[in-house]
């Protein structure tokens, strides 16, 4: 009993007891912004991007940013198995269809919305 309240273990969905967060669970997570080519990212579906990821496109290619509210979260119920480092989620933009993906300031990737 939590609070006066009785918890079921019904399957597939969480429960308190099914789901414990770290205290080592990044609580600040880093936004980090990426560019990657169009042309040679043919292999990638725009429309299946995980919630983690915001994805737009320009003239200059895709721009992704991460969301680390959501990412921190996916990590500690293991939907994510890597750090939260650049390098790793350049290699994690790779396997979902990206190619030549680098690293950009997240200025430069917010910069086009502050026209709109």
């Amino acid at each position: 009993m939590i609070g006066g309240r009785f918890w079921y273990k019904v399957p597939n969905v969480f429960s308190l007891d099914d789901l414990v967060i770290s205290s080592t669970m990044s609580r600040n997570g880093q936004i980090y912004c990426f560019r990657a080519e169009v042309m040679r990212s043919s292999q990638f579906a725009e429309m299946e991007m995980p919630d983690w990821l915001e994805v737009r496109a320009n003239w200059q290619g895709y721009r992704i940013a991460t969301l680390p509210w959501i990412a921190d979260v996916a990590r500690a119920i293991g939907l994510l198995s890597f750090e939260d480092t650049p390098d790793a989620w350049r290699g994690y933009l790779e396997t979902l269809g990206l190619q030549d993906v680098r690293q950009i300031s997240c200025e430069e990737y917010y910069e086009e919305t502050l026209y709109w």
